[in-house]
């Protein structure tokens, strides 16, 4: 399966056994990153890898019509008492 920018692609589920990331029947966009869309049932467990049918971009640009929106704040980064107590314990 091609994708070019500007389309988007039907993404089927993904399941990872040891440590990478899960992703299940989503648009995906990642900016700066390695994207990929998989048009199948992928499986990969411990280091072993397999992609099936697949395309592979590099420093993708944002996919136009597919909302992507900003993770929130971590609750620590927004929080005066913690920053407040954080400098205490290092001054």
């Amino acid at each position: 399966m091609s994708v070019q920018p500007g389309t988007t692609g039907r993404l089927a589920t993904v399941e990872v056994l040891g440590a990478a990331v899960v992703v299940v029947g989503a648009a995906v966009v990642v900016v700066g990153a390695a994207v990929v869309v998989v048009d199948a049932a992928v499986v990969v467990v411990g280091a072993a890898v397999v992609v099936v049918d697949a395309c592979v971009v590099t420093e993708a640009t944002v996919v136009a019509g597919v909302a992507v929106s900003e993770l929130p704040l971590h609750p620590e980064t927004t929080n005066e008492n913690v920053r407040t107590t954080a400098y205490f314990l290092t001054v």
